[in-house]
């Protein structure tokens, strides 16, 4: 599960993140940190999230420290979930599904110009586009009723990793069995 290690500057980044903009400057940072020490580590090319990724937080640090409002970090969740759907709308449109690198790592290359391929990396890729839009919507719980909003989007989250999980393989037994 590659993804997960992508998206785990993110989940830094929300955990030192808070309501203030220096606490903002804090996460991003924090974020890519994550992102150096991940890459010193890993093998594997630097892919598309972690591109767009990376350079979220870089601009993300650069506003929050040259300016002090409120409104950033206010709508951070807005802003962070909004980004990553957009990364990976855009990807699906430029058919290069944002998941194809990840699964690319494990799938023997014979395989990767094959239309079962490309179509679940598509599916998996809509799943996680979902994922963020679904975040987007709820958000106004949080204000309200933070215990339902992250209650909601863990299991979400439960849900877009099983289904990145397990998708491949149920894809492959029905094809097998048409």
């Amino acid at each position: 599960m590659n993804i997960l290690i992508s998206f785990i500057p993110w989940i830094i980044f929300f955990i030192f993140s808070g309501t203030r903009t220096h606490e903002i400057s804090m996460g991003s940072g924090a974020a890519i940190l994550t992102y150096l020490l991940i890459s010193l580590r890993k093998s594997t090319r630097i892919k598309l999230l972690d591109y767009c990724s990376i350079g979220f937080f870089l601009a993300l640090l650069l506003v929050s420290i040259s300016y002090h409002g409120s409104w950033i970090a206010l709508n951070i969740r807005y802003l962070s979930n909004g980004y990553l759907a957009l990364v990976i709308l855009v990807s699906i449109l430029m058919k290069s599904p944002f998941t194809l690198a990840y699964a690319k790592e494990v799938t023997p290359k014979e395989k990767w110009g094959t239309q079962a391929f490309y179509n679940i990396n598509l599916l998996i890729s809509m799943v996680w586009f979902l994922f963020f839009i679904f975040s987007l919507l709820i958000q106004p719980l949080s204000y309200a009723f933070s215990f339902a909003y992250i209650d909601l989007q863990i299991c979400f989250l439960v849900f877009a990793i099983s289904i990145s999980k397990k998708l491949p393989e149920w894809y492959i037994h029905r094809m097998k069995n048409r």
